[in-house]
């Protein structure tokens, strides 16, 4: 294992107006962590919230001596939070996962093993046979999700059936090479991500999750209507050959 000084893992968990869940969420990843031989790092990356998301983890510091927050002082959009955790995280794998807890840090055991089996990155796919669906979503966010997964594959990410799945494992130089290029900031952005990582070479794996739909999302109807937009602009940006250089 890693020198005791070093990060091993880092958890980035990007936050908006999650008071109700941010408490409980924080609280389970660190007491499974602490049965781990290995250090981390939990970054939350408050994302303007209007709400107590701040409060709620500065005075958890306290009590999780490993947890740090940045805070931005507008919303930029989960991709922009998500960027700037990984940029400022120093383990040799970095998470980044739901911070209403949809997809539980118990799953990190199989992803690592994956990471050390020679994959790059390792996402969560609620699409795979073995996936567990515990409460799905609305019908209709249903049909927008299979339309728009059917587009992502055709325009940018072909082979990956779910894109969208914020449970994420990269390699400390994976997400460094892949988050310095990142240009899309709202739910468009693990497209991009993809994308770039596939024009990278870095070896990438799905495999099966948990996961619980929350009734709280942030996810709108309409922000399927602006994924679809930022899709363009990253077919675009593949055609400009924007993610060679």
């Amino acid at each position: 294992m890693e020198n005791k000084n070093n990060i091993y893992l880092s958890v980035i968990i990007p936050a908006y107006n999650e008071e109700i869940f941010i408490k409980n969420t924080l609280s389970q990843i660190n007491n499974f962590l602490l049965t781990k031989n290995y250090n981390y790092e939990i970054i939350v990356i408050d994302d303007g919230s209007k709400d107590k998301t701040f409060s709620i983890v500065k005075d958890l510091q306290s009590k999780i001596k490993n947890l740090k927050i940045i805070q931005n002082n507008k919303n930029f959009g989960k991709g922009y939070s998500v960027k700037e955790g990984m940029l400022n995280a120093c383990g040799n794998y970095k998470l980044f996962m739901d911070a209403d807890n949809s997809t539980t840090i118990d799953h990190i055991d199989n992803f690592i093993k994956y990471a050390n089996n020679g994959f790059d990155i390792i996402i969560g796919n609620r699409k795979l046979k073995k996936s567990n669906i515990k409460k799905r979503q609305s019908f209709h966010k249903e049909i927008l999700g299979i339309l728009g997964n059917y587009l992502i594959q055709i325009f940018a990410v072909s082979g990956i059936k779910d894109t969208q799945c914020g449970f994420k494992l990269f390699s400390s130089e994976s997400s460094s090479k892949v988050f310095e290029k990142l240009t899309i900031y709202r739910w468009g952005f693990d497209i991009e991500a993809l994308v770039i990582a596939k024009r990278r070479g870095f070896k990438i794996k799905s495999i099966p999750i948990l996961w619980e739909n929350r009734e709280e999302t942030k996810v709108k109807l309409s922000d399927y209507i602006k994924t679809l937009e930022e899709l363009l602009k990253i077919k675009i940006n593949l055609l400009r050959k924007k993610y060679d250089n």
